[in-house]
């Protein structure tokens, strides 16, 4: 297991070494502002984002199901095959939002006594559940490119269990990594509960 840690960490470190730390951030904060500013009050804007939370959840979840169905069968990614299942999964989050924002809301937030600290929480959240997706999803497509086949195939030698732990592993420390310092803003004064 420590091989295969050292291996995808070794990928994960190499598919965000190009990647702008500080456009991530100031695209984190961007889309919370934009998000907050559609918002009438605290309660709305947290229930906006644990939906989006949910979304970023439920469909990282697939991508982790057809990547350990790849490990399985020794295949590598057929990306538009790849989309067409998640874009055919998301429509089906949506249409489980009514059952899945209840539950993720009861593990987020206190809907009933939102604080400053509950509402940073969850704009962490969201913003780690959105690059933590991007990052699976941009881990998925270099697991396709033909000439990336050697530093891949090695993974088939893992259990598709292993492969998905340490793929989760890494794709949310680089999350985390890649939002450190970010400036997750509070309601304004004008905006009540």
């Amino acid at each position: 297991m420590k091989t295969l840690n050292l291996r995808v960490g070794s990928i994960f470190q190499n598919l965000t070494s190009t990647i702008n730390k500080q456009d991530i951030q100031k695209e984190a904060e961007s889309i919370l502002s934009e998000k907050l500013e559609k918002c009438k009050n605290q309660r709305e804007y947290v229930e906006l984002l644990i939906s989006n939370i949910a979304f970023n959840a439920e469909s990282t979840k697939v991508i982790y199901a057809l990547l350990r169905s790849l490990i399985e069968k020794e295949q590598f990614p057929y990306m538009p095959g790849i989309f067409k299942a998640a874009n055919d999964a998301q429509d089906r989050i949506e249409e489980a939002m009514p059952q899945l924002h209840p539950l993720y809301s009861s593990k987020l937030a206190n809907l009933d006594n939102l604080d400053d600290a509950m509402i940073k929480k969850v704009e962490t959240v969201f913003a780690t559940s959105k690059i933590e997706q991007d990052l699976t999803i941009i881990f998925m497509e270099a697991f396709a490119e033909e000439k990336n086949r050697e530093t891949f195939a090695p993974l088939f030698t893992y259990t598709p269990k292993e492969v998905d732990s340490s793929v989760k592993k890494y794709s949310s420390m680089y999350a985390l990594m890649l939002l450190d310092r970010v400036k997750f803003t509070s309601q304004p004064e004008s905006v009540t509960q």
